[in-house]
């Protein structure tokens, strides 16, 4: 067991990470999932019952291939390919503002994200009015 999680010579750290963090959090739902029954909200076929145990089961399945990482997951770039590339590393996620890639609000004729939403009982014209306009140069 120490082999298969990296704990024995040679040693594979990032293995005994994933598995540890997997286990630990495998014991965390089972006590969630415990306390949930002793105060007699969590039903043997209810939703709440499948959700621990699809829980369960990802954890499992992580722990499972934490030795086969390229079934997990794609596979890690190697030094030489990433010489020839330009890589950018960003922070956040789809929601980020990538400026580089040039994409300002209104570009392609489209009225911003904020005016596209209507609310309950507005009209056309009201949502019109409440267009921004891009600040000027000057």
């Amino acid at each position: 067991m120490l082999a298969y999680v990296g704990l024995s010579r040679p040693y594979r750290f990032e293995r005994a990470i994933i598995a540890f963090v997997a286990f630990v959090l495998a014991i965390a739902v089972l006590l969630a999932a415990g306390w949930l029954v002793a105060v007699g909200e969590l039903t043997a076929f209810g939703p709440r019952a499948f959700y621990f145990l699809y829980l369960l089961a990802l954890l499992v399945l992580v722990i499972a291939l934490v030795r086969w990482p390229r079934l997990a997951g794609a596979r890690d770039p190697t030094p030489g390919e990433l010489a020839t590339r330009n890589v950018v590393a960003t922070l956040g996620g789809s929601t980020t503002y990538d400026i580089g890639a040039g994409e300002t609000p209104g570009a392609t004729g489209s009225p911003p994200p904020s005016s596209r939403v209507k609310a309950r009982g507005a009209s056309s014209s009201s949502i019109t009015a409440c267009r921004a306009t891009p600040p000027s140069n000057t």
